[in-house]
């Protein structure tokens, strides 16, 4: 018997940077997200914490029910239960690198994946407070520093607005509108400090649009520009297992 699942594990920093991992393995596995998918009970899972090649610590992973903490698996051709996942509430050192072990424990075999946290980089345009104006015709341009260890960079405006039921006011939602820009915009180097920018279109502000309903009344509050960076070896492996 043959079962296919992915394995997927991204590492966040306390700011806004991911770094994933890739898994080396001679079987293709997927790419790795601070949760990682338990499907096989036998397999266990091991976190590490590396500084200067030496050892510092062993970090815990706790089992939890992956469709509780917000992960609900996808329909398709993979079973849907168990999901089982793996986390971590530990706060990540950008000196250190990581690894994950994963072992079968019915024969031994390992499959390991190691990771640097990529750096902090600074945002130069918008600053700090400063007004974002879109206008038909005309380009807003976003400008920031690539980061170390960073190579592909995701720029998404996001919009937050409120809805309020029309019959009763006190019924209210926060919602937020995605406007994603670039995707894959990538540095010439991982170096890091390496001048970037992406410009984002008024017209394309204008054709922008969400539902509208008469029961609903939407207020517009205010929007942010998320900017991901990611590092380069972003791969989707699937592994079947006899």
């Amino acid at each position: 018997m043959y079962t296919a699942f992915s394995i997927q594990l991204i590492l966040l920093n306390t700011s806004k940077l991911i770094r994933p991992f890739s898994i080396k393995t001679p079987a293709p596995l997927s790419s790795l997200k601070i949760l990682i998918p338990s499907i096989i009970k036998t397999w266990m899972w091991s976190f590490f914490q590396y500084l200067n090649g030496s050892l510092k610590k062993t970090i815990q992973l706790d089992k939890v029910d992956g469709n509780l903490e917000g992960f609900v698996k996808d329909t398709g051709i993979f079973a849907k239960a168990p999901n089982f996942l793996y986390k971590t509430k530990e706060v990540l050192d950008k000196s250190s690198s990581y690894k994950l072990l994963i072992t079968e424990a019915d024969n031994g075999k390992e499959i390991s994946s190691s990771t640097e946290i990529i750096d902090d980089f600074q945002v130069l345009r918008p600053a700090a407070g400063q007004k974002v104006n879109f206008f038909p015709g005309a380009f807003y341009n976003t400008q920031w520093y690539s980061a170390k260890d960073g190579k592909i960079y995701a720029l998404t405006v996001r919009f937050y607005y409120k809805e309020l039921n029309a019959a009763d006011t006190t019924i209210q939602e926060e919602k937020y509108l995605d406007w994603p820009i670039v995707t894959s915009e990538r540095s010439n180097s991982t170096a890091g400090f390496q001048p970037m920018d992406v410009n984002i279109s008024g017209d394309a502000f204008i054709a922008i649009s969400i539902h509208i309903s008469s029961t609903i009344h939407q207020f517009s509050e205010f929007l942010s520009i998320l900017i991901l960076c990611f590092q380069l070896a972003v791969k989707t492996w699937i592994l079947t297992i006899r």
